[in-house]
């Protein structure tokens, strides 16, 4: 990997992901790793990072997607970016793989975005605990530090 600054968390499990330090899920459909920057960096970075491992950014699009992620990530873990955004229409949060954001799922939207994180919009969205419930948080595309990479089967 590049020398960016760029740290990887995760453990090895025994599997098609383990040679990368992916988690895997209990079914077998999708396994994710925790990455950390030091200095802030663009979604398109962040995407590039996560292609270096064939992988893309990590989808809660299904409850047993957000149930087993609830379950595995660890407190050393930060929140981080996950693969959903209104970057195409503001408000219509949507999954990198064009699924929905759906109605029962907990979207925290913050006023005055623009104050928060000194950008033009909060488009992107990091996936946060708050004891033991899973929200998501709209957040600059601009300024990730924390995201997840998944490889989706």
């Amino acid at each position: 990997m590049p020398s960016t600054g760029i740290q990887a968390y995760g453990f090895n499990f025994i599997g098609s992901c383990t040679q990368q330090g992916f988690y895997i899920s209990y079914d077998g459909r999708m396994c994710f790793k925790y990455f950390y920057s030091s200095t802030p960096l663009p979604k398109e970075t962040v995407l590039a990072n996560c292609q270096q491992y064939g992988a893309e950014l990590l989808l809660l699009d299904t409850p047993q997607r957000r149930n087993y992620f609830l379950q595995t990530r660890t407190q050393s873990e930060a929140n981080g970016h996950v693969g959903l955004s209104d970057i195409q229409e503001e408000g219509a949060w949507v999954w990198d793989n064009g699924c929905p954001l759906d109605g029962n799922t907990t979207m925290n939207m913050f006023d005055n975005e623009d104050d928060r994180y000194g950008c033009p919009a909060a488009n992107c969205v990091a996936a946060v605990t708050q004891t033991g419930t899973l929200i998501f948080e709209d957040f600059c595309c601009d300024s990730i530090k924390h995201w997840y990479c998944a490889i989706h089967f």
